[in-house]
């Protein structure tokens, strides 16, 4: 389930980057004998760390969760596998010291400026993320094959189906991994933002029906890898409330290489019946209904091209992270419950 790799529980292993304002270089494949190691004793098919940490905070990983292992009717939530789990530990403004090494500086200051409603209830490690095999097999292929391409506009070539780079060996690598990553072919999901006033901590709620598919990911010589051999994400949101802009509508074409072709949005109006090509939108544009708290390129961590940027890899860090929330996402649980004046209710989350 797509949601599930976007919420994580405790530590875990994770690559840093750092952001500043220049073009990267171009990075070579690597070669053949680094990537027989992606599955092996050392790395996991993907490039992560197989075995656990010198404590055993970080178990090893075991093949991560069974897509079959629970079954569940088609668009229902995926039932909790980890129900039984008890909190570990709370991190709290009196305990953050403590465990100031583990956690980002946005964590430390959401704990240091909220300290009596804001806490992070800490679990049992689970290390559940599994993908398809023809997926492992792709990632291995790419990794002698794939290269960024840095000219203008910055792209990826020679890669196919999910991250190109499993063993990167620089920040924009790193973050190519993450915005090709697989997320399966497509989904149909619905989603929403609830924009929250500073002062009186009011907000509307937004639902959007969204229908998302990956060209990028279909096997190749498939008629839609021939189709669209440049085209990474389709993505097609419709309004669902509030009722006074319900039906408006967006399209957007996200590619590979956009040296070869770029990002392409369009928008319809309900109330002119027309569809309309935008101007490029991503970087610093705001999000549309979310006040300005949120622009383009903050949407899934990061997306689009980072070719403006100058990402730099720092290496290996554990850390507290949310992971396996599905408390948060079960469903069960009321938007005016979760929502809170200054962050999220901590009794839903997991890290």
């Amino acid at each position: 389930m797509w949601n599930n790799t976007v919420m994580a529980n405790v530590v875990f292993f994770v690559r840093s980057v750092l952001l500043c304002l220049i073009v990267v270089n171009t990075n070579a494949a690597v070669t053949p004998e680094e990537a027989e190691r992606l599955g092996g004793q050392v790395l996991t098919p993907v490039g992560a760390e197989r075995n656990g940490n010198a404590d055993g905070t970080i178990p090893p990983w075991k093949g991560g969760l069974e897509v079959n292992a629970i079954s569940f009717p088609l668009r229902t939530f995926h039932p909790d596998p980890f129900i039984k789990d008890k909190v570990l530990f709370t991190i709290t403004a009196d305990n953050v010291d403590q465990y100031a090494s583990q956690l980002s500086e946005g964590q430390i200051k959401l704990l240091k400026t909220h300290p009596k409603s804001w806490s992070m209830p800490v679990y049992p490690t689970r290390r559940s993320a599994s993908f398809p095999e023809f997926v492992y097999k792709s990632m291995k292929d790419n990794a002698t094959k794939a290269e960024v391409d840095t000219t203008k506009h910055g792209g990826v070539l020679n890669s196919r189906i999910s991250s190109p780079f499993p063993v990167p060996k620089q920040g924009v690598e790193a973050i190519w991994n993450h915005t090709l990553r697989w997320r399966g072919l497509a989904f149909d999901r619905y989603d929403g933002y609830a924009a929250v006033t500073k002062g009186e901590g009011d907000y509307q709620l937004s639902i959007f029906q969204e229908m998302i598919g990956f060209p990028y990911e279909a096997p190749i010589g498939s008629d839609i890898q021939k189709q669209f051999p440049n085209l990474s994400t389709v993505f097609k949101r419709k309004i669902i409330a509030p009722g006074g802009i319900a039906g408006r509508g967006l399209l957007a074409h996200e590619t590979i290489n956009h040296n070869i072709d770029g990002r392409k949005t369009w928008v319809y109006s309900p109330n002119l019946r027309r569809v309309f090509r935008t101007p490029f939108s991503g970087f610093d544009n705001p999000v549309e209904l979310t006040g300005g708290l949120r622009f383009n390129d903050e949407t899934d961590l990061y997306n689009g091209t980072p070719a403006v940027f100058n990402w730099k890899l720092l290496g290996k860090r554990e850390m507290y992270v949310p992971y396996n929330a599905y408390k948060l996402h079960s469903g069960d649980v009321e938007t005016a419950s979760i929502v809170g004046r200054t962050h999220i209710d901590p009794q839903y989350a997991r890290y």
